[in-house]
């Protein structure tokens, strides 16, 4: 188990049903100070966990990770391991090796985590809303 911002957030938004199937890269990335955490940091500690997953969530149309909790070893098998990282879908089946997820990942959100865009909320991104405010609020990551 992991102390991390990220993970204790991911949890706990799953835990009371906020999200239901993960948070994004920015999201995540959103809860550290400026230059505190890079995208490369944030999937390292992931892969490290072994119980991560990475899926394309369709109501958004972006990557989500979220917290692979299984019924048995069997289920494994239905998914494509990359990095201690789990594959729930074919979304990201073009890559073989982490570093070049990463670099996919790095191209597709370091500019908007640069811009402080950590949520996409009617088909866009911008800073965080009131409500996943008050939600951050409850876990004691924003004051």
């Amino acid at each position: 188990m992991t102390s991390s911002k990220w993970y204790k957030t991911l949890s706990f938004f799953l835990k009371k049903g906020y999200i239901n199937n993960g948070l994004t890269l920015p999201f995540l990335a959103g809860l550290y100070e400026e230059n505190e955490i890079t995208i490369e940091d944030l999937i390292t500690e992931m892969c490290n966990i072994n119980s991560i997953s990475i899926q394309k969530c369709p109501r958004i149309n972006e990557f989500v990770f979220g917290i692979l909790i299984l019924e048995s070893k069997e289920e494994l098998k239905h998914y494509k391991l990359l990095g201690g990282l789990f594959l729930l879908d074919n979304s990201l089946d073009e890559f073989n090796r982490i570093d070049d997820l990463i670099n996919h990942f790095e191209q597709i959100y370091l500019t908007k985590i640069n811009s402080n865009c950590f949520s996409k909320n009617n088909g866009r991104w911008g800073y965080y809303n009131e409500n996943e405010k008050n939600h951050l609020k409850e876990v004691d990551i924003i004051k």
